[in-house]
């Protein structure tokens, strides 16, 4: 008697009776890259099963296609936290490619969920890690995203021109398209947005609204305009690019408004 069973199509085969024995077949990095253009073209369906079968039946799999495989996993995963541990995982690990990629996803992740400083310190982990890595341009270009939403504008800027800069070095056109127009807010004497969380005829009331919300972790200081002592927190491109750190704020209990910012 032969016989073979698929487990999914288009599926790893595991193994094949032949006469009634079972014979291994050894996965292979052609079924991790059938897998990944699956992923890229969004068809979804049973790829994680045999992602898992994957690593389950490849002990002897090199740390390249392991952190592939694991990378791919995250991708897949419909679980934000078992995401992260597996793009966190891979990105520790240090011996394979995917690691550059890992700390790329994590820092996405991070910025998706409020966490724009993390995601600036996964961006610097993935530059100091992994310096020769061909997605260093597009981590320059995410550092930009992650401090424009933080309020640090001057810094964002500075990381876009070295996203544009690297870019081009490398030949990644896609991110140095993108990070030429995310550039666009940082010509000279183009208007800025700040996030203003206090006005006062008094300075004494500005300066203790100001350290209440240092301590908070929010970089507030003092403009004095108009007759009045303003606190204001970040400098912003766009009115839309502060909308992230004005609900953080308004999380902590602080009164926002986007106002233009001094220049």
């Amino acid at each position: 008697m032969r016989w073979c069973a698929a487990i999914v199509a288009p599926a790893i085969t595991l193994g094949c009776a032949v006469g009634g024995t079972a014979r291994a077949q050894s996965p292979s990095t052609s079924d991790l890259e059938r897998l990944e253009a699956a992923i890229d073209a969004g068809s979804l369906s049973g790829v994680r099963a045999e992602l898992d079968r994957w690593l389950s039946a490849s002990p002897d799999a090199s740390p390249e296609e392991v952190g592939r495989a694991r990378f791919l996993r995250a991708r897949v995963s419909a679980d934000a936290d078992y995401a992260r541990d597996e793009y966190l995982a891979v990105a520790l690990d240090g011996r394979s490619s995917y690691g550059a990629r890992a700390w790329l996803r994590l820092a996405q992740l991070d910025l998706t969920s409020g966490e724009a400083a993390r995601a600036v310190e996964d961006l610097e982990r993935l530059r100091t890690d992994y310096p020769k890595s061909p997605v260093i341009a597009a981590a320059w270009y995410w550092t930009g995203r992650a401090e424009e939403a933080r309020g640090g504008l001057d810094a964002a800027c500075a990381a876009f021109k070295t996203a544009s800069e690297a870019a081009r070095t490398s030949g990644d056109a896609a991110t140095g398209q993108r990070s030429d127009l995310a550039a666009r807010v940082c010509s000279p004497g183009g208007l800025r947005f700040t996030l203003q969380i206090g006005a006062f005829s008094a300075p004494g009331a500005a300066e203790a609204l100001s350290k209440t919300a240092r301590q908070a972790g929010f970089p507030a200081r003092i403009v004095n305009e108009d007759g009045l002592a303003k606190v204001r927190v970040g400098w912003f491109g766009t009115p839309d690019a502060a909308r992230h750190l004005q609900q953080k704020l308004r999380e902590r209990g602080f009164s926002v408004v986007v106002v233009a910012g001094e220049s």
